[in-house]
C-alpha cells in the first residue's frame, strides 16, 4: 500500500513553562500516554533514566498545547520503556532493565526539574520462583473499584505476565503474577487494551504483525489470537480508538503508523491496513535507522477527546497530528490542514 505522507502536516504543537526554553530534549522516547481525563501526558525517557510528565493546557482539531513540564525519577527506574496511569495520582512503569514498579505522582510544579515519584511497589517476579525479566509496555485493566490488572509484555521472556492489585486502603499487590499468554509469541513490543470492548492487541514483533484476542479474561499460555494485522514491518505502540472499532499502529522499523478498522469492532481474521501515514521525514527517519528494526515511531497514543495521535521515537521526540485529519485522508475525503510543529 503507498503510504500518506502527512509528516509536514503535524499538529500545532505549542509548550509554555518556567525556565525550559522550549520543549525540553526528552532523548530517546519510548511509549506515551494521556491521563483518562486528558490533564497530564507521561512520556517514558529510556535514556533519560526517568518518565516525563507533561500538564496538558488543551487539546483540539490541529492543536496540542502543553503548560510545564516535570521529570519524575527514582532509584528503581531502569530504562523505563512501559507507563501507564493507574488512576489519577498513581501510575505503573515497565522498567526494560529492570522491574514493573508503582509510583505515586508527586505534587510538584512542572518548572523542568527533576522530582522524586514515591514507589508505592517494584513487582520482581513474573511467576513465583521466576524473576521479572525485559517488561517493555504495559496496559492497566480496570477491573472495579480499587481493583486493577496490570497486563505486561516480557519482551525477551517471549511471553505476557498479569499481576492483580487492590488500590482503595493502600496499595496491595497479591502475591505471584501469572504467564498469561506464550504461544507464538516473539519479542512482544507493545500492548492495548480497548476500553470499550475489552480486545487485547499484542505488536509482536519477529512476526511482523498484531495479534488480537477477544480479552484479557480469555488470555491462557497457549491462546491462539482471534485476528492478525499485517503490513507493518516491526509493529511496536498501538492504541484502540472509536469505541474500539479502530487501531493506530507504530511501525519502528519504517517512518509510518498504520491504521486499521473493524466496523463491527470484532476483530477476527487477517487484516491489512486501511491507510499508512508517513509521519516522519527522511532525514528524521534516516538519523535513526541504524538497522532494519529502528527509526520509526515507538510510543503512540489519542488524548480522549480523540482530537489528536501522539508519536515519540529518540530522534522525533514528540509529534502530534490531527486524528480526524487523518481519518479524511485514509477515506479519501481530503488533505489534512499544514500546521507547524513546535
Amino acid at each position: 500500500m503507498t503510504s500518506i505522507d502527512v509528516s509536514d502536516h503535524a499538529a500545532r504543537l505549542a509548550f509554555t513553562g518556567a525556565d525550559t526554553g522550549g520543549l525540553p530534549d526528552l532523548g530517546r522516547t519510548e511509549d506515551c500516554r494521556f491521563s483518562p481525563d486528558g490533564r497530564l501526558l507521561l512520556v517514558a525517557g529510556y535514556a533519560a533514566q526517568s518518565i516525563a510528565v507533561f500538564r496538558v493546557a488543551g487539546t483540539g482539531p490541529g492543536k496540542l498545547h502543553l503548560d510545564g513540564m516535570a521529570w519524575l525519577s527514582h532509584p528503581r527506574m531502569n530504562h523505563p520503556h512501559g507507563v501507564d496511569f493507574i488512576d489519577a495520582r498513581t501510575i505503573a512503569i515497565a522498567n526494560r532493565k529492570g522491574r514493573l514498579s508503582v509510583h505515586s505522582l508527586p505534587d510538584t510544579a512542572f518548572d523542568g526539574r527533576r522530582h522524586t515519584a514515591p514507589m508505592r511497589a517494584n513487582i520482581r517476579r513474573a511467576v513465583r520462583g521466576e524473576p521479572m525479566k525485559t517488561p517493555g509496555s504495559i496496559a492497566v485493566i480496570g477491573r472495579g473499584p480499587g481493583r486493577y490488572d496490570l497486563l505486561a509484555c516480557l519482551n525477551y521472556r517471549h511471553a505476557m505476565t498479569l499481576q492483580s492489585m487492590q488500590h482503595r486502603f493502600g496499595l496491595h499487590i497479591r502475591r505471584g503474577g501469572r504467564i498469561v499468554l506464550e504461544a507464538g509469541l516473539a519479542i512482544p513490543d507493545g500492548v492495548s487494551v480497548c476500553r470499550a470492548t475489552g480486545r487485547v492487541a499484542i505488536s509482536n514483533h519477529n512476526e511482523h504483525a498484531v495479534r488480537l484476542y477477544p480479552s484479557a479474561d480469555s488470555l491462557t499460555p497457549e491462546a491462539e489470537p482471534c485476528g492478525r494485522l499485517t503490513g507493518a514491518g516491526y509493529p511496536h505502540g498501538l492504541r484502540f480508538f472509536d469505541n474500539g472499532r479502530a487501531l493506530m499502529v507504530a511501525d519502528a522499523g519504517a517512518p509510518l503508523v498504520h491504521l486499521y478498522r473493524d466496523p463491527e469492532a470484532r476483530w477476527q481474521g487477517e487484516r491489512a491496513p486501511l491507510a499508512s501515514f508517513r509521519v516522519m521525514d527522511e532525514a528524521t527517519f534516516a538519523a535513526g535507522h541504524y538497522n532494519p528494526q529502528e527509526g520509526g515511531p515507538k510510543g503512540i497514543d489519542i488524548d480522549p477527546s480523540e482530537h489528536l495521535m501522539l508519536v515519540t521515537s529518540e530522534h522525533q521526540q514528540l509529534a502530534a497530528f490531527d486524528l480526524a485529519a487523518l481519518r479524511r485522508l485514509a477515506e479519501g475525503r481530503g488533505a489534512p490542514t499544514s500546521g507547524a510543529a513546535g
